[in-house]
């Protein structure tokens, strides 16, 4: 079954920290031109070394592609906002785009990408916590 299915994971080029304030709450609240603005309007700021995920085919090979969406001829991306602790480990996270990406799609994301580890991000010569924003693709082979 895994041959008949294409799944693409990247890094996303969009990475910004929080400097204050609770974690993002939603697509709204993202600034297209710079991103620079959280949800509350606290500023963030890019780090001067990006985190970088060190299990992303780990946990890609865990998500895999659900079976029902297989089945039902699913596809689409799900776009994860990530937030890494200062130690690089998954904190938390948010679907920015649940609106438009397949519910089970969704789920299969959600269930895993806890597993996620990365590089710390480093401001300064610090870590720092930083958001992510990865996108998940779910391709069926033609």
């Amino acid at each position: 079954m895994k041959s008949n299915v294409l799944i693409l994971c990247f890094f996303a080029l969009t990475m910004t920290v929080l400097a204050q304030g609770p974690p993002f709450n939603g697509l709204d609240s993202l600034s297209t031109a710079d991103n620079v603005m959280s949800a509350e309007g606290s500023s963030t700021f890019v780090a001067d070394k990006d985190p970088v995920p060190l299990n992303m085919k780990k946990v890609q090979r865990a998500i895999g592609y659900p079976p029902l969406a297989v089945r039902a001829k699913v596809e689409g991306t799900v776009i994860a906002r990530v937030l890494i602790n200062k130690k690089g480990k998954y904190k938390s996270h948010r679907i920015l785009n649940e609106d438009e990406a397949h519910p089970i799609l969704q789920e299969a994301v959600s269930a895993k990408i806890k597993k996620l580890k990365f590089t710390p991000a480093i401001k300064d010569e610090e870590p720092i916590p930083f958001w992510v924003n990865i996108p998940f693709h779910f391709g069926l082979k033609k």
